[in-house]
Order: structure tokens, then C-alpha cells, then sequence
């Protein structure tokens, strides 16, 4: 049987003031969210020489305490991946990660983002200093035959450099920090061929466009990984 008349129906304006409020996470605007710049930083040794590249990325939090969907905060990502070039072709590609979870332990704000609070962005704002990331919660990392062929790129092992690169090349550590930088945007002169808009795979699935765990590496990874788009 079909109710009507049941629930009363909300005038507009009420019903976007109700609207508004769950998306903020019933929190007061301006004291329940946070942008950071974040300077990703991968570091190497080839031949002895040491060496390092890094990308600053954008990561915009928002508090949502009250959230219908359980999450105590809400997150944006903006930025590029980070080029390692270590010279002799030789380069490595540190794909995007928002680094949340690291920042949050690194600095001691909060275990994970599910017990973010209200003391949490204060702390963020606080925090200075170079943070080491676990070897474990690395991004992906790739590099490529052919730089100009997306469909040439590969998956590197972060314990073994040398295996991609040659003796003498070693991964050495990833590091974090907060800074008053803006985004870097190199890679896209790097890699003539990105096209974040489109978000295609490196190497197209043919006749499937859905990943099965028999996919390649190159299969599984898309534009995206490389760049976001610039959205403000």
C-alpha cells in the first residue's frame, strides 16, 4: 500500500540549509578545514652521488564529524608525481598518494583519519619539520623504457633500484614536509603525452575496460596516477 501524505513536505530553503549541513559534517564554516602544501621528496644514491626529486602536493581536509557516511573527514588531492632523475636515463616516477594517513602519524596529530577532532587541524598547523614516510606505505613507483611511449612503462621495486637501473642505484628514502610552496607542475613537460582530462590506462585493456588481476602493470595504472586535474 502507497502512503501519501505521510511526511510533510519541507519548504526549499530549509531543506538546502539541511542539505548544507550534512556535507559539512554539521561543523561551523572556516574551524573544520585545512589546506596544506605537501613537499614529497624520494631520495637515492646512483654511483654514490646522491640524489633527489620532489613534487609539492595540495591536499585539502575537511572535518566531517557528523557525517552520514561514517567518515570523520573528507579529503582533496591535487598535485603531480614525483620525478626522481638520477641522470643516464635513469628516472623513477613516485605515482600520487595523498600521504594523509603519514602526515597524521609523522606528526603525531592523530592515529588514523577516522579519530581526527577538533584539536587535530590546530596540531596540523602547528607541525614543522621532515618526516620520514615507512618504507611500507610508499606509492607506487614507475619508470619507463621509452618516456615518449606510455605503453613502455613498468612497475620498480623500491628495494631494488638496481634491478631497473643498474648496480650502484639505490632507493635511500621518501620523505614529507609541510611547506609554503606552491604545486609544482613539471611533469607535463616531461610527459608531452599526459592527458589527466581523459584518465585513460597507459596501456589500454582491449575489449574489457575493466582491470582483472591478470592486468599489467601498465594496465592498471592511469594518467591520473601521474596528475590531477587543476581544479579549483
Amino acid at each position: 500500500m502507497k502512503l501519501t501524505g505521510f511526511w510533510p513536505a519541507l519548504p526549499p530553503m530549509l531543506s538546502a540549509l539541511i542539505a548544507a549541513l550534512m556535507l559539512a559534517g554539521c561543523a561551523p564554516a572556516g574551524e573544520n578545514k585545512i589546506t596544506l602544501n605537501v613537499k614529497v621528496t624520494a631520495h637515492a644514491l646512483a654511483d654514490g652521488v646522491p640524489h633527489e626529486g620532489s613534487s609539492v602536493l595540495e591536499i585539502k581536509l575537511r572535518r566531517t564529524p557528523n557525517s552520514l557516511s561514517g567518515m570523520a573527514m573528507s579529503m582533496k588531492l591535487k598535485g603531480e608525481a614525483v620525478i626522481l632523475d638520477m641522470g643516464r636515463d635513469r628516472t623513477a616516477y613516485f605515482l600520487l598518494k595523498d600521504y594523509v594517513h603519514d602526515i597524521l602519524n609523522g606528526y603525531d596529530v592523530a592515529p588514523s583519519a577516522g579519530s581526527v577532532d577538533e584539536t587535530s587541524f590546530d596540531k596540523l598547523q602547528a607541525a614543522s619539520g621532515v618526516i620520514d614516510v615507512p618504507r611500507k606505505q610508499y606509492p607506487k613507483i614507475a619508470a619507463f623504457k621509452d618516456e615518449t611511449d606510455p605503453a613502455t612503462v613498468y612497475e620498480v621495486d623500491p628495494d631494488d633500484f638496481a634491478d631497473a637501473f643498474g648496480p650502484g642505484v639505490e632507493l635511500t628514502g621518501l620523505t614529507l614536509e609541510l611547506v609554503d610552496e606552491p604545486m609544482t607542475e613539471k611533469i607535463a613537460q616531461r610527459l608531452a603525452w599526459l592527458e589527466p582530462a581523459r584518465g585513460g590506462r597507459l596501456v589500454p585493456i582491449e575489449g574489457n575496460r575493466i582491470a582483472t588481476k591478470d592486468a599489467s602493470f601498465g594496465q592498471l595504472t592511469k594518467q591520473s596516477d601521474f596528475i590531477t586535474l587543476r581544479l579549483e
